[in-house]
Order: C-alpha cells, then structure tokens, then sequence
C-alpha cells in the first residue's frame, strides 16, 4: 500500500518548494482579493445578508435562536458576524457594513486551503504533486468567484481540509496529537455545517491502518489514540446537542428523511457538479490520466496508495453527507472540487516523474537536486500553460468583480424620487429596496409585498393589494414587449426607470414600473422638461373642496437652476388666479429639477391638492401649470414662448 507509516521523506517541503508555493499563493490572491467587496452596498446574496441579521439579533436579544425551523444555521458564520458587530460595529450603522471584513476573512481562509492542498498533494506524492494542486485550485472560477462571498463555503473546506490533513500526516509519521488535532479541526467544521459531524468515523478509522504489520507497541498506541477520538467526539456532541438541541434535532431529522428521498440518482447529480466543472479543463484530465504512471512499480514508491484512497473515501463521503440536503450547486461541494485537485495534481506530478525518468536514461545517472527542482517548476508552468481557459475565466469573473452595481443606483433613485409605497420585485431584485437586506438605507419605505414577476397576476390583483411599483429584469421586460399577451400589462403601466443591460456594470439590467397608466396624456414642453400627461381626480369641483392633481414629466436634460411647480386656476378671460398650489415637483426635496439627468426617465410628481375658495363664483375655470425659479420668478416656456400650460378645464358647481 505504499509507505503507509514512518515515512522516510521529509516532514516539511523544502524553502524552494515554499517559493513556488508563494508565487501561486500571491497569483490566487490577486484573483481572489479583486471586487471582493462587490456590490456593495447592495447583498446580492439572501444568505449573507440572512446570517447578518441573525448575528445582529444575538447582539440585541443576547442569546442565539434559529430563525425558523426550516433553515436553521450553524453557529460558525453568526458567531463570525456577532464578533464583527460586537467589536467593530457604528450602532448607527446599518449591520451590513461589515461585510467586507467577512469577505476578506473568507477570501483569507480560502487561501489557506490552497495551502492545505498542497501539503495533502506533497503528503500523498511528490513535491511537484502538491504544487500541482494548488496551482489547478487557485485558478479554478468557481473556487474564486465562492471565496469572494461571505458565506461558509470557505470555511468549511479549509476545516475538512485541515482535519483530513492532520488525520494523515498522523498516521504517515506516527505522530498521535496531530490525529487529535484533525479531530478537532473536523469539529470547527461542525460548527460552520452540522453535516460535518457524520464524517468522524472516517477521522475515526482512518488511523487503524496503522494496526497492519505494526508491532504491539505501536497498536497499543493506535487503539489509545483512538480511544482519544472517540472521548472527544462524544463530549463534543453532548455540548453540540446541549448548545442548540433544536437546530441538530431538526437536521438529524431532516437529513432522515431526505436520505430516502433523494436516492441514487440525486448522490450522482451531486458528484458530477464538480466533476463536471474539473472535466473541462484538459490539463486536469491529463493530470488524472498521469496517476496511470504511479501504478508502475518503478515509480510506485513516489504515492501513498492509502492516503490517495482517503482522500477520494473523504470526499465521496460527503458527497453523500451532502445529498441528504437534496441536489447542491458547486458552493455545497467544494471540498470534493479541492480534493479532486489534490488527485489531478498528483497525476500530474507522474507526468513529471515520467519525464524525469526519460531524463535520467539519457543522461545515464540520476537527476541531481537542482534539476528535481527545475522538473517542479517546469511542471507548475505546464500546469499553468495548460489551464489558460480556467485563468482567463477567472480573470473575467475577477474584472466582472469591481464593476460598480446599478441596483444601488436604483435605490438611491428610488429613495429620493419616488413616494414610499408598496412594492413586488422579481429574485433577482427583491432586496433592492430592502434597507436591511440591500444595504441601503433611505428615508422612503417601500414594503416588499411578494417576491413575482408582474405577470404573474392580473395587474388588478396586485393593485387589490396596493402595489405601486414593480422592480424587474430587463430579459423579462424584453420578454414581455415579445409577448402578446403580455401587451396589456405594458399598455397599463408606467415605465420609470430602465437600467439597459451595460458591459460597464456587474447587474443584469432592470427595469421600474408604475402600476398605474397616465390617465390623461399629453405633449407639452417647458424648458428642457416634457410634459407628457397627468392625473386628476376630477373635472368638478364646488367652493370649499379640493382638487389633487399629478404630472408626469420627462427631462431632455437637467434645468439650470432649480425650479418649482407652480398650479393656478385662472378664469377663462384672465390670467389671475382664483386658487392655488405651488411646491417642489417632487415630495423629497433632494432630486431637484437641476438632478433630472435620464431623458428616458418618467419622473411622477407629487400630488399637488388645490383647495377652492367658497369665494369662487360657479363656471368654467382653466388649471394651468408651469416651472419657476423661486429665487428670480423665471419660469420654464413653452415652444410658442408661453409661461404656463392649460392641462384642462374645471366646472365650478354650486354647493
């Protein structure tokens, strides 16, 4: 089975091999550490923004509750982000602002896990095995683009790593305390996913192989060793269970029932999800196929045939850990995406070999030190070389990064221009206008009513239950202008914000709708800005009562100077006003006339309400309005060089 006990190579690699490894350390963090604050302030991750909220409410209530009983958490990632609130927190700032630091910290430990590959490849195989590794997981897109979040992905695999690690470096170099520090690494695992827990009896039995062809001593060592793990696995469930008995029972229970319902197929799924992703790059398959040459007996010497075993039994296992929570995307398997690294490494370093070997029959002696490390090196750049479409990947996803994020323009857009009022926005933009999950937060309340596409409903189902406004994709907005069907949404609704989809933004593109149509259109222009309709509540009025009327404008480009919306009511013979109304156009007094910089933006003013005089003699009435610069009296003119526009007429009745 290979040295399988005492080896002989040196427990550390050597300071070239260390070099090497900072080189790739430092090329993985550029790719790492680039836009790991995307986004901000805006979460586009729900669970990020979940697992900041529930921190922030064991700081406010002092004791940690699940949230519900569907999705409890571990404590790892709270207890993370209770720390960051606790020490490092404004209490007048919004909890999110921390989330650079968790971000940083995630990148950070996903670093580290490179690291661990390297050592589990160096373990296992060769130096240029470990090396190997780590250079196929640093350019890997999905591990980059997952290490960027602050989510507990990281974490866990850099503690299956450290724990699987440990395990091993024990039983290679018969070293007991290491054994029981995997154990407790498999533990800090836990912590950050409770599935964790059911991968101890590997920890467990993995150390038992030292009891083939080991004198007594040395048994006697192993099985105390093993009374060890098991000693410190039982207290630490009894203190798991007496710490939240609630959240472990309803994961026990959940992965009960979920084993028999996701059977074989769903395990399957689950392992071809990296698999799938590793088997798209050639040099990871020409690694893989370079384990052939470690069966050789010349070179059998150079693997650790049980070790490469645990390693795969390691990774499968939780595979099936895994699938009790039903089919998973590459952020739940990553460990098995790092290990398969550590075997495509370790292939490779057989290629390595391989040449080494044609190296050593034509120079007829064998390779010196200098030139085992050059074959290290080369095999890096081969390596390299060989994953050009992961890197370039990679570097895109990385430049992808630092692109600024419109649904924080958005929220300020809304913010400041629109009246608070309910609304629904689609998966994608449902915590745009969410203070504490978008990370934005406004003076206007816009309540979230459900997460749906406008279509989803009759436009007069949602407006029943008092929706204004509808926040959506562009490609869903496209979709709809494709449909038929769909017409008569569009034809019943305002368009007020677009956000195209743009190369120079990390966002897919949006769109804002008004859940109303323009009752009375129109074509008007003053100054730069259009008038294009308005809403009245009615044409009769009698003395006493009042009048509310809403514009609808659009702006060529932004006034000089800010301008207020004046509201007469004028008799038809003359132009002095019997009533009444000026203001801003807008309720929010921080998006003035002079900030109207989209053309295609539909900007819908306040509600201006009129009040008539019981003075005011019955008959037919002209309301007209305009724009004004409140310091000069300058008011905005129309094509013909009018100061003012007639919306329409207004009967005054007797009371």
């Amino acid at each position: 089975m290979g040295h399988h006990t005492n080896s002989t190579k040196v427990f550390w690699p050597d300071r070239a091999w260390w070099f090497t490894l900072l080189f790739v350390l430092l090329f993985a963090g550029a790719l790492r550490y680039t836009g790991y604050d995307f986004g901000l302030p805006y979460i586009e991750n729900s669970e990020e923004a979940r697992l900041n909220i529930l921190a922030q409410d064991v700081v406010t209530t002092g004791k940690v509750a699940p949230e519900d009983t569907q999705a409890p958490y571990p404590l790892g990632m709270i207890g993370i982000h209770y720390i960051l609130l606790s020490w490092f927190h404004s209490l007048d700032a919004l909890p999110s602002t921390i989330l650079p630091v968790v971000r940083l910290l995630s990148v950070t430990i996903s670093l580290t896990s490179i690291i661990l590959i390297a050592l589990l490849g160096y373990r296992i195989s060769t130096p240029s095995a470990g090396l190997a590794a780590a250079v196929l997981w640093s350019i890997m897109p999905e591990a980059v683009r997952i290490s960027r979040t602050g989510m507990a992905s990281s974490f866990i695999t850099f503690c299956l790593l450290l724990s699987l690690f440990l395990t091993l470096s024990g039983i290679l170099y018969h070293r007991p305390g290491w054994v029981l520090w995997g154990c407790v690494a498999l533990m800090f695992a836990a912590l950050f996913s409770y599935q964790a827990v059911l991968l101890a009896p590997l920890l467990v039995l993995f150390p038992l192989v030292r009891l083939h062809r080991s004198n007594s001593d040395v048994r006697q060592a192993v099985l105390r060793n093993l009374g060890d793990q098991v000693f410190l696995f039982t207290l630490f469930l009894m203190w798991l269970l007496w710490l939240s008995p609630l959240v472990v029972s309803i994961k026990i229970g959940r992965w009960g029932i979920a084993f028999g319902d996701i059977g074989m197929l769903g395990f399957v799924h689950n392992l071809l999800v990296p698999l799938s992703k590793i088997i798209q790059n050639a040099t990871w398959i020409a690694g893989l196929t370079g384990l052939g040459w470690l069966w050789w007996p010349r070179f059998r010497h150079k693997v650790w045939l049980f070790g490469i075993i645990a390693i795969i039994l390691f990774g499968v296992t939780w595979c099936v850990v895994v699938s009790a929570e039903y089919t998973q995307d590459f952020e739940h398997l990553m460990l098995i995406g790092a290990l398969s690294a550590v075997i495509g490494g370790t292939g490779a370093a057989g290629w390595g070999e391989a040449i080494l070997w044609v190296v050593e029959r034509m120079m007829r002696s064998k390779p010196g030190l200098a030139l085992s490390r050059i074959g290290n090196a080369v095999i890096v750049a081969l390596v390299f070389s060989g994953s050009v479409p992961l890197l370039q990947a990679s570097i895109a996803d990385a430049r992808q990064h630092v692109l600024p994020d419109r649904r924080n323009a958005l929220a300020v857009w809304a913010d400041t221009t629109l009246e608070g009022a309910n609304h629904i926005a689609d998966a994608s933009n449902d915590r745009v206008l969410n203070a504490t999950f978008g990370g934005y937060r406004g003076l206007s309340m816009f309540p979230m009513v459900e997460t749906a596409l406008i279509t989803d409903r009759p436009l007069e189902a949602w407006r029943a239950r008092e929706v204004m406004y509808a926040i959506t994709s562009y490609a869903a907005y496209q979709d709809m202008r494709d449909a038929p069907a769909d017409q008569s949404h569009l034809d019943q609704m305002v368009l007020l914000k677009s956000y195209p989809p743009s190369k120079n933004y990390r966002d897919a593109g949006m769109v804002v709708f008004r859940l109303y149509p323009i009752q009375n259109p129109v074509n008007v222009r003053l100054g730069p800005i259009h008038l294009i309709g308005y809403d009245l509540d009615h044409t009769e009025i009698a003395p006493g009562e009042n009048l509310t009327i809403r514009y609808y404008w659009q702006a060529a480009q932004p006034t000089e100077t800010i301008n207020r919306v004046f509201n007469h009511l004028y008799p038809l013979d003359t132009i002095d006003p019997v009533a009444q109304i000026d203001g801003p156009p807008l309720i929010d007094l921080r998006r003035p006339t002079t900030a109207w910089n989209d053309p295609n933006e539909t900007v819908v003013s306040q509600a201006f309400v009129l009040t008539l005089g019981f003075d005011v003699a019955p008959g037919k009435y002209q309301l007209a309005t305009g724009f004004y610069d409140p310091d000069t009296g300058q008011r905005l003119l129309t094509s013909k060089g009018e100061s003012f526009v007639i919306v329409t007429v207004i009967q005054v009745t007797r009371n």
